[in-house]
Order: structure tokens, then C-alpha cells, then sequence
């Protein structure tokens, strides 16, 4: 029997911020990564929930964070870009707890994101070359290992996101460039290789997060808009009307944190930054659209992960206070 709340996992060896995190087939969670005040991090470690354990794994080539990282369907995991603007990717193969370097970017990111495409091919869109926003995208064929050019989006945008819909195409909301926070968002169509305009936000938003939730609708919560380093205001799009509608606004304003749906339906949101890093969480309700508080998290954290296991249950992994890096995590049982 356990109680609705947050659970100690324990801490990796190292403190580390804007890290990836990701689910293996065998269930456990592969940490690469990010930054630990300001050095930059290649190593990797990995969470087991069988036994609440970490452990630490062969380290990446190069040392990245902003990075983007995905599972691709053969179990491996693609790492692309970082900042400084790496244009270098690599993989990571579970079973010989090996990273191999694979084919470049066509052009540096950060800040970007990575969407799994239903043929298995994988979407890079936007980011910055450290001196602008980017309007690029491309898309990696792992079993050619290959860098196909796709067109161009319409805007130029990092810290946004890239959400797949159930019709196979993605759509990309919000991020902020040079004249601040957008809250123009696109679609891609992997078909046609093209990129087409979604309807415009309700608020601005940028270090948002993007959710899809059971009903085939997405969620966008907090992040920074135009009047506020961050925003409590949430929106909902429906791709069958094309249209964004607003979802109430969450307990705290936030940006920098994390969004998880959970089994329930409901989408878990914790930590991030307000007037100063939370450790609050809060759960989306799309019934009713409407947030109430849930429990609070040990540590206040912003550029965090969030990681659904397969129990169900949302582990939580790092990120900083606003004083330091953490390596501490946390496991929220709904």
C-alpha cells in the first residue's frame, strides 16, 4: 500500500541540470549529461526501480547539455546536438553499455528538440547556434544513418516543443527568439516533408511544456511569456479544429519544469522556476480543466527530468535550485 506523494530515489554521483533522461526497454532510466554549475558533463548514469539504485555507465564522447535525447525502436539511444553548438550525434547501445558516434547534424543546436516519427525516422527542429534562434529542421534516418534537409519552419525558435499528434504529424508550439517569447506554433506533415501554420496561441510561452493528453488534444502550461519570466496560464489545442482554447491557469507560475501524464489521464507538473525554484507539483485534471496541488516535492528544482516508469509511477531527477546543481531525485507515486 502507498500513499499519493513523493518517495526518495536516492542520488547520482554527480549534480547535474538541463541533462536528458531516458526510459530503456528493461525499464531502467538513462541520465546523460548537462551541466554541473559551469562544467559541462559526458558522463551517464543509470536508474534501476527494481532496486532504487543508480549506476554509472560509459560516458558520452563529448561532454553536452541542452542537448536532445530519444529510445529509438531498436533500443538504442540518439543523442543529438548540445551547447556550443554541437553538430556531433551518437548512440547509446544498452546491451554493451557502448555510445558510438554516427552521422552529424548538418548544422550545430542547442535548445532544439527530437520527435520519434511513426516510420522511425526522428524530427530535429529549431534551437540556436549559440547566436541565433534557428528556423531549420532535419530528419535522421537511423537505419541509413543518414541527415535528410526537411524545409524550413516558418519561425525561428529555441525552447519551444515538438508534440507527435495521433495523426502522425507534429506540432511544434510556442519558444522564444530574438523578439522574446512566440506564440506562433506549426505543423509537420512527415508525408510531405513540409511544414504548415497551426493556429496561434492563446498567451506567448517559451521553456514551456507540451503534453498530449489520452483525448488526442495538448496541453501547454507555464513558461516564460512576453510580460512575465514566467506564466501560470495553460492552453489547449485541438488538432481537429485547429484551434488553441485556454485550460485554466496552474497553482504556480512556472517555467523550467516538468509535464507527465500519468495513467490516470491526469498530467503531473513539478518544479520550475517562479520568484525562485519550486518544489511544489500540481495535477491537470482534463475532465474538469482545472489544477489542484498535489504533494510537494523534498528539493525546489527547475531544469529537471521527468521520467514515467513503467510502474506508473513519475521519476524526477536532478536540476538546480537557484544556488546549486542537484543530484538528488525523487519518485512521485499518484
Amino acid at each position: 500500500l502507498s500513499v499519493t506523494g513523493w518517495t526518495s530515489a536516492g542520488s547520482m554521483s554527480t549534480s547535474r541540470y538541463d541533462h536528458t533522461a531516458t526510459r530503456l526497454d528493461s525499464g531502467r532510466v538513462l541520465i546523460a549529461g548537462g551541466r554541473n554549475g559551469t562544467t559541462t558533463l559526458s558522463s551517464a548514469e543509470l536508474y534501476d526501480p527494481a532496486t532504487h539504485s543508480w549506476s554509472p555507465v560509459s560516458a558520452m564522447p563529448k561532454g553536452r547539455f541542452a542537448h536532445a535525447a530519444l529510445l529509438l525502436p531498436n533500443g538504442y539511444v540518439l543523442v543529438t546536438g548540445g551547447a556550443g553548438a554541437l553538430t556531433s550525434v551518437e548512440m547509446y547501445d544498452p546491451e554493451n553499455n557502448a555510445w558510438y558516434s554516427v552521422s552529424p547534424m548538418s548544422g550545430g543546436r542547442y535548445g532544439h528538440t527530437m520527435t520519434l516519427l511513426p516510420s522511425g525516422q526522428v524530427l530535429v527542429t529549431g534551437g540556436t547556434d549559440g547566436t541565433n534562434a534557428l528556423a531549420t529542421a532535419e530528419v535522421f534516418e537511423p537505419l541509413a544513418n543518414l541527415w535528410i534537409k526537411s524545409s524550413v519552419m516558418s519561425t525561428a525558435r529555441l525552447h519551444h516543443t515538438a508534440t507527435l499528434l495521433p495523426s502522425g504529424k507534429v506540432l511544434v508550439s510556442g519558444g522564444t527568439n530574438a523578439s522574446g517569447s512566440l506564440s506562433s506554433a506549426e505543423v509537420y506533415d512527415p508525408a510531405t516533408n513540409t511544414w504548415a501554420p497551426a493556429a496561434t496561441l492563446v498567451t506567448s510561452h517559451g521553456l514551456h511544456t507540451a503534453t498530449l493528453l489520452s483525448s488526442g488534444k495538448v496541453l501547454i502550461s507555464g513558461g516564460q511569456s512576453l510580460t512575465a519570466p514566467s506564466s501560470s496560464s495553460s492552453e489547449l489545442y485541438a488538432p481537429d479544429t485547429n484551434s488553441w482554447s485556454a485550460a485554466g491557469s496552474m497553482v504556480e507560475s512556472r517555467s523550467r519544469h516538468t509535464a507527465t501524464l500519468l495513467a490516470s489521464g491526469q498530467v503531473l507538473v513539478a518544479g520550475g522556476d517562479g520568484s525562485g525554484a519550486h518544489n511544489t507539483a500540481e495535477l491537470y485534471n482534463p475532465a474538469t480543466s482545472s489544477w489542484s496541488a498535489t504533494a510537494s516535492m523534498a528539493a525546489s528544482r527547475g531544469a529537471h527530468t521527468a521520467t514515467p516508469l513503467t510502474s506508473g509511477r513519475v521519476l524526477v531527477v536532478g536540476g538546480e535550485d537557484g544556488t546549486q546543481s542537484l543530484a538528488t531525485a525523487e519518485v512521485y507515486v499518484p
